[in-house]
């Protein structure tokens, strides 16, 4: 058959050939054309672990992120489709059923985390994105997944991003916990496209942000293990703090010290840890160097007397959709929070 196929081939003129192309053109797109929802998962920094801890560690490091994801597609209308290494790819019918299967993801991993060690703690990155692909049931192709995994190389580690077409597709609730990030160049500016960053712990009724009382300025808790929070900001090459703190009066700055506060990461949430001699206050309550206490929405820690910080979720309006993100102060828009570091 394909002897004789090739052979009436040959037969065929120019015109003949190009009518036969959109023909199979037209079939292919009958046939196999559907729109998905497409995820990339990533380990952010596997070839590193890979070196600090072997090949075995990094081959289970691997294992676990594949056990993670397979685990968090129970009940849920979705599957892996492709492995190399560090990355996975999985479809969905829905953006919402993908959020689902990547939020469960995230609280899985966030308790894994919990158990490691502070060096053997890793870090992922997801993107979501919505749109046409080839599939006839196994493999999937087309300029979707590409997009896909070019958006995930746009996220900061620990971010999740949606593209605009994934973030039009989602239910209002969770359309409310996703706020643009902006146009973000995705390899060359023909390629700009807005996206947007999932704010997944809103949605456990975690704290997402900070807010410093004294200045009004709004910070995104930055989604890794341990958060260090003080006034020190990388000078004379030491590390500089998670969230670095500033007064408009220096001299109240100075009163703050360098490293005052780590956030860690617990499996219920989040759990501030006192690293000064200087005055700590937890919803009033002296706290002493070396004390801990859950952090819940709602609560406030005020450092040295001078700063006081609130831990929040968004806004009540934009979880229950009286209002847009883009409505929100300009304070709530550091895009240098969610962008990669290049």
């Amino acid at each position: 058959m394909n002897d004789q196929w090739s052979s009436h081939l040959e037969t065929l003129s120019l015109t003949e050939i190009i009518r036969l192309q959109n023909q199979l053109s037209d079939v292919v797109t009958r046939r196999f054309e559907k729109p998905l929802a497409l995820c990339f998962s990533d380990i952010v920094g596997s070839t590193q672990y890979f070196e600090r801890f072997g090949d075995e560690a990094g081959q289970r490091l691997q294992q676990q992120h594949l056990d993670l994801l397979s685990e968090s597609l129970t009940g849920i209308d979705g599957r892996i489709i492709h492995t190399a290494g560090d990355g996975a790819l999985l479809a969905f019918f829905q953006v919402e059923s993908a959020v689902d299967s990547i939020v469960k993801f995230r609280v899985a991993h966030w308790n894994l985390s919990c158990r490691l060690s502070t060096e053997q703690q890793w870090t992922i990155r997801n993107a979501i994105h919505w749109g046409p692909v080839l599939t006839d049931g196994t493999v999937i192709a087309g300029d979707t997944v590409n997009l896909c995994s070019k958006i995930t190389s746009a996220a900061k580690p620990g971010a999740i991003l949606l593209s605009k077409p994934a973030c039009s597709a989602l239910p209002p609730h969770l359309r409310n916990v996703s706020r643009s990030i902006g146009m973000v160049t995705l390899v060359d500016p023909a390629n700009a496209m807005e996206l947007f960053r999932l704010s997944w712990h809103d949605l456990l009724k975690w704290p997402i942000l900070i807010l410093i009382e004294e200045t009004d300025d709004r910070i995104f808790l930055p989604d890794q293990p341990v958060i260090s929070i003080g006034r020190l900001a990388g000078m004379s090459g030491n590390p500089t703090n998670d969230i670095v703190l500033r007064l408009p009066d220096e001299r109240l700055t100075s009163q703050i010290s360098r490293w005052h506060l780590e956030l860690r990461r617990q499996p219920n949430g989040f759990v501030a840890h006192s690293l000064s001699d200087k005055p700590t206050h937890i919803d009033g309550r002296p706290m002493a160097r070396g004390e801990s206490c859950a952090i819940m929405i709602g609560t406030k820690i005020r450092l040295s007397n001078v700063i006081t910080l609130q831990f929040l979720s968004l806004p009540h309006s934009i979880i229950s959709g009286e209002t847009a993100l883009s409505d929100q102060p300009s304070s709530y828009n550091n895009l240098s929070d969610f962008l990669p570091q290049h």
